[in-house]
């Protein structure tokens, strides 16, 4: 008889033995306590939307990420956090029980709108 597994979806919690386990082998790797900053480039566009801001929210709520970290969306589109939030929410899965964990997570987003002469004017600058 085939042994058939129960199958989980990417946005249900990991097992706690398994973040602990992750959690334990990164605090080796990694200074918890150091600042990081995440940049998502194109944080207007549809893998930012649909899997990129998803995944970081996953991870974060798992506690998987530095406690001093900062996500910074650079696109050319004109968005606020606010905007950015609308559109990525319903890709993240958010359940009832952990919206003022998502609340958290949005607080360490930002956003900057990247203008197009300032990159034509970075090009004559070389």
């Amino acid at each position: 008889m085939a042994n058939q597994c129960k199958r989980h979806s990417v946005s249900d919690p990991l097992s706690k033995d398994l973040v602990e386990c992750l959690r334990e082998s990164m605090q080796r790797e990694l200074k918890f306590e150091t600042p990081y900053v995440f940049v998502v480039f194109g944080a207007s566009g549809d893998l930012a939307k649909k899997k990129i801001y998803p995944t970081l929210w996953w991870l974060f709520r798992d506690n998987l990420l530095p406690v001093n970290i900062k996500f910074v969306g650079y696109a050319r589109s004109d968005l606020t956090v606010c905007k950015l939030r609308e559109s990525v929410e319903k890709f993240c899965k958010v359940r009832e029980t952990e919206r003022c964990a998502f609340d958290d997570f949005i607080k360490k987003c930002s956003y900057i709108q990247v203008i197009i002469p300032m990159i034509i004017g970075f090009h004559k600058k070389k």
